[in-house]
């Protein structure tokens, strides 16, 4: 996804087992991999940093529960 200059998404993983099985009442903990382009809140809430320009930039967001990780 991308996201304007100020602007903010909420993400809301859903997880799967193997089977497809939806899995409920786990935690989940988000980073971003460069704090310079994304900021991202425990909750899930992802904001674009405080960088200046005109050119796009990129970073992922990775999610972790139960010691599995995935990014977006």
């Amino acid at each position: 996804f991308s996201l304007a200059h100020g602007a903010t998404r909420i993400l809301a993983p859903v997880l799967r087992n193997a089977g497809n099985v939806t899995l409920t009442g786990r935690s989940v903990s988000f980073e971003s991999r460069d704090t310079a382009v994304a900021l991202v809140s425990s909750d899930g809430i992802v904001s674009t940093a405080g960088f200046l320009g005109g050119s796009s930039r990129s970073t992922f967001v990775v999610a972790t529960s139960s010691g599995v990780r995935d990014s977006v």
